[in-house]
Formats: structure tokens, C-alpha cells, sequence
């Protein structure tokens, strides 16, 4: 009893002192009205450098690799074996990204795709890439139209940021 009423005077400590504006709110609520509807896809990558070897030899290793997983290979294994990307050793893996981030000609491939699929070769600045994909998820689907929708979106960013600052 005695805990629990220590516990509530910390919080009402807490909270007099955190203040979540309404701008923060509206900020976030803009975001995630730029994002609704749209997907995001888990990425891993092959990327082969030519900061070490030239492009020509680069670009026959990307080849070489995209040929092997045409015919099966083990994507972990050519990941391990092949890539130069700092996170050969998570399995490639980039993460989740948002439809709206992605460049064109990655987001024209990846729409035609299943999971555990790949692109084609990219070109990048310094390499070249063949992107695997993951898994897909909606990113957010909120009916903006809807008062109460809108609102108990609002109510969650609120108390989202209230514990991120406390």
C-alpha cells in the first residue's frame, strides 16, 4: 500500500513536468497521414564494393551471385561468402522500409515480388546491390475521415511521446 502510493506520487512528479505540446502531436499525426495506405518491406542486400576490386571484377561477382540464387542457392550462404555490406553478418538484413523511401526503380521491382524474392542487379555509386526481400506489412491504415479514428490515433501518439520523454 505504502509502495503503490509512493509509485503514484512519483508519476504525478513525473508528469507535472512532462508536457507533450500539441504541435508534437500534429507533427507525427502529419507523418503517418503521409505514410497511410502504404507498405513497408524487411530488406536484406548482397552489395558488392569496388572501393576493393574494380568495377568490371564487381560486377562479375554480382552476376555471378544473382545466377547461383536464380538456380537456389542459399541466400545466407552467398550473403556470407559474397557481400561487403556491414551487415553481412545479420543476414544482410537493412530493416524495414516505407514504400515512400525507396527509389523508383526499387520500389518498380519490389512491387512485382513475393517474399524471398530478388531484384536484379543495381548499380549504385560505389557498387552493386541485389536487394532480397523479406516479408511486406502495411505500414498504416487509418481511416482520416473518421473523428474517432483521428482522435484515439492522437491519444496514442500523446502518451507515445509522454513515455518516450519520461
Amino acid at each position: 500500500s505504502q509502495q503503490i502510493t509512493i509509485q503514484k506520487f512519483m508519476q504525478g512528479l513525473v508528469s507535472s513536468r512532462v508536457k507533450v505540446s500539441a504541435l508534437e502531436i500534429e507533427q507525427e499525426m502529419k507523418r503517418i497521414i503521409d505514410f497511410n495506405g502504404t507498405v513497408e518491406f524487411l530488406l536484406s542486400e548482397i552489395f558488392v564494393s569496388f572501393s576493393n576490386k574494380t568495377q568490371d571484377d564487381a560486377y562479375d561477382i554480382i552476376k555471378s551471385v544473382y545466377e547461383k540464387l536464380k538456380k537456389g542457392a542459399d541466400v545466407n550462404k552467398l550473403i556470407m561468402l559474397y557481400s561487403d555490406s556491414m551487415n553481412k553478418n545479420k543476414n544482410g538484413e537493412i530493416g524495414w522500409i516505407s514504400q515512400n523511401l525507396l527509389p523508383n526503380e526499387i520500389l518498380a521491382q519490389l512491387s512485382n515480388m513475393g517474399k524471398n524474392d530478388f531484384t536484379t542487379p543495381i548499380f549504385k555509386n560505389n557498387g552493386f546491390q541485389i536487394i532480397i526481400l523479406r516479408d511486406i506489412r502495411p505500414f498504416i491504415n487509418i481511416n482520416v475521415a473518421n473523428p474517432n479514428e483521428v482522435a484515439q490515433i492522437k491519444n496514442m501518439l500523446e502518451d507515445k511521446i509522454f513515455n518516450e520523454k519520461s
